[in-house]
């Protein structure tokens, strides 16, 4: 079983443009057209909105192939989306780490500075 997924427009019948309306009544009016001075002056043809130009528009199987196919990328959007943004979070607390074992280091060396100023000026005193 083949599954059809487009059609011809039938807005257009399968030519991409529509006749515009401003013609469409000037035509009615003027059926033995010949005189062309108080013609529209739009375009004569415009493109499908049915089908935007492409001359065939989906069917229902179409319809249902193309939802299917966007409810699977959004989900792989999803899963691709979540994937950047574990790793993003991940990379932020490796950055928060390196900043805290920073600072603790930071700590450390201040620390250790003033217990040897600390001892300086105690050895200073007994002398």
């Amino acid at each position: 079983m083949a599954l059809i997924l487009q059609e011809p427009c039938k807005t257009c019948q399968g030519c991409g443009f529509v006749l515009s309306l401003a013609w469409k009544e000037w035509y009615a009016a003027n059926p033995m057209a010949t005189n062309f001075t108080t013609a529209p002056t739009e375009p004569e043809e415009l493109r499908c909105v049915s089908c935007e130009g492409s001359r065939k528009v989906l069917t229902e199987d179409g319809k249902a192939v193309a939802t299917l196919i966007n409810s699977i990328t959004t989900t792989q959007n999803h899963y691709r989306d979540s994937a950047a943004m574990r790793r993003e979070e991940a990379a932020s607390r490796r950055q928060w780490s390196l900043q805290d074992e920073m600072d603790n280091l930071r700590r450390t060396i201040e620390q250790e500075r003033r217990d040897r100023e600390d001892l300086e000026k105690k050895l200073k005193t007994r002398r």
